[in-house]
């Protein structure tokens, strides 16, 4: 209101000496308070509407002197500083449907502490996801892992399906309760990672794998077997039955919240990562072209047709991904192993990878959720094309702007990349090198807004739909030496992340980014609270403005 108000006296003052001008310049003077009419309004609507509707998300002001005292979102009190929390365009569920062994991992000083964890050393324990059932101290790399551990220990698959149900129930929390404090922290929009193994109710689909193997998912199926495997590779994967996701999205509609579908993972194993499912196994699904193409096109499809017909969960629903991180480190040579060999060429590499992509644009307009206000969010990654040097962003947005329009770039069709400055930047805030001073120099004085609209400016326009669905607080990728996770003797570990935090979220709203935390909370390894889960930081930043 102060603002408005001092806009107001501006106003009058100019026009009161305006006024003691002749005739002639009548209509130059009321031109000139035209435009300063128009610059004012410009103003409020920026940052009072704009703003209140997520696209500048910054600080939300508030006054703690009104009575009633004013509450944030969140439903606390405003605080002295006059500011409620600022906060990310949406948040991701991690680890609630796609098992990263870091997520499970033993805490404290011999724990876990990098995410990138080792190809060669299990770190997930087993007891966090079977609590009811292992009791020893065995650990797993990922999901297909852990079905064979609970296979060889001799659980059946019916209590293996029963362990994995009872995870997802229960990880993050009952799901309405957890989906009303998400609402209640002003976040728009959730981004749900699953696995391509989703059970559906109505009729059976097929997946194709290798050397013409395929499997059927029928409603009643638990345990499924990946076709990219044989006999002697035994690899399974748990089914997700629909009506989790349907619950999701369901709950989120009525607390007119959103949910971001995202293809996590795909049978074979479509990127070299822990969060593959088949990790640390080679990639498989990019083997055979025909094939990967068929197979986005059942997925996707079967997952759009599902949910058009479900009102309830539609409401719910922000839109898809149709795949994530699609071969990650694919343009690494010391990677080139991992992925078909007739991948080190990278242009037959890159052909590849964006023909079985265009598949999902396809079927997405196809289903016709494009005209349900539904959004494609295309995730890419510049570590699958890095051989192409200073073209390796580049490239994807001329095959982006080659397969959509740009009406389409403008409502329902958004290129995704994510950003972690742990590996971006990996020499300023490592605590082996570096002090806390240096640290928090390289936060302050990094123009932040230039990194993400450097991105964003090599792949889209700027109208254009842009995310990223991926970004932390993590300064360093081992969080044993990060001088912002609070494991490094540093006190001043937390202004060094928050700072990096409101930076980060300033730089995203400014450039017209919708960006997604990564993730909501690492309940079971305290290691990575402070830089990966956004409810310790929101709850930090609560605690330091009511003080």
């Amino acid at each position: 209101m102060k603002e408005i108000l001092i806009i107001g006296a501006i106003i009058c003052t100019v026009y009161l000496n305006l006024s003691q001008c002749g005739e002639k310049e009548i209509k130059g003077n009321n031109l000139l308070l035209f435009a300063l009419i128009i610059v004012s309004l410009s103003i409020f609507y920026m940052k009072y509407v704009y703003k209140k509707e997520g696209m500048m998300q910054g600080n939300i002001g508030c006054d703690p002197n009104s009575s009633p005292p004013a509450l944030c979102p969140g439903g606390y009190p405003c605080p002295e500083s006059g500011l409620c929390i600022n906060v990310p365009y949406g948040v991701n569920f991690g680890g609630l449907f796609v098992l990263e062994d870091w997520f499970y991992s033993k805490p404290g000083a011999e724990g876990t502490t990098r995410v990138d964890t080792d190809k060669k050393k299990q770190t997930g324990l087993v007891r966090n996801i079977a609590k009811d059932t292992i009791h020893d101290n065995s650990k797993f790399f990922g999901e297909c892992d852990l079905v064979s551990i609970l296979k060889n220990k001799g659980i059946d698959d019916r209590d293996i399906y029963k362990i994995f149900e009872g995870h997802r129930k229960t990880y993050l929390g009952n799901i309405p309760d957890l989906l009303q404090e998400i609402k209640e922290t002003g976040i728009r929009a959730i981004r749900l990672p699953v696995t391509w193994c989703i059970v559906y109710e109505d009729d059976a689909y097929e997946i194709q794998g290798e050397d013409e193997r395929t499997v059927t998912i029928h409603k009643d199926n638990m345990i499924i077997k990946d076709p990219y495997f044989n006999d002697k590779e035994e690899t399974f994967w748990v089914g997700i039955p629909i009506k989790d996701i349907q619950t999701i999205l369901q709950t989120a509609g009525r607390l007119g919240l959103q949910v971001l579908i995202d293809f996590h993972t795909y049978p074979g194993g479509s990127s070299y990562g822990s969060y593959s499912g088949t990790w640390p196994k080679d990639t498989k699904f990019w083997n055979n072209n025909r094939v990967a193409k068929e197979n986005i096109r059942t997925i996707v499809s079967k997952f759009c047709n599902w949910v058009k017909n479900d009102r309830e969960a539609m409401k719910g629903l922000y839109g898809i991904t149709p795949m994530n991180e699609p071969a990650h480190l694919a343009g690494i040579d010391s990677f080139y192993e991992n992925y078909p060999v007739r991948w080190k060429d990278k242009n037959t590499r890159f052909k590849e990878i964006t023909s079985v992509l265009s598949e999902s644009i396809d079927v997405f307009k196809s289903s016709g959720m494009n005209k349900h206000s539904k959004k494609l969010i295309m995730n890419v990654i510049e570590t699958s094309t890095i051989d192409f040097g200073e073209q390796m962003f580049t490239v994807w947005g001329d095959w982006w702007k080659s397969k959509t329009t740009s009406e389409e770039r403008k409502t329902w069709a958004g290129l995704d990349i994510h950003h972690y400055e742990a590996w971006s930047d990996p020499n300023s805030c490592n605590s082996q090198n570096n002090s806390a001073e240096d640290c928090m120099k390289h936060v302050e004085e990094t123009d932040w807004n230039k990194v993400f609209g450097d991105i964003k400016d090599k792949v889209v326009s700027k109208d254009d739909l842009f995310y990223v669905s991926e970004f932390s607080n993590s300064l360093y990728n081992d969080t044993k030496y990060s001088l912002a996770s609070g494991l490094v003797n540093n006190e001043n570990y937390k202004q060094i992340r928050n700072k990096y935090y409101e930076k980060q979220l300033h730089s995203l709203y400014s450039n017209n980014i919708r960006g997604f935390f990564w993730t909501w909370d690492v309940p079971l390894n305290s290691n990575y609270q402070n830089e990966w889960s956004l409810k310790d930081v929101i709850s930090s930043i609560r605690d330091q403005n009511q003080n």
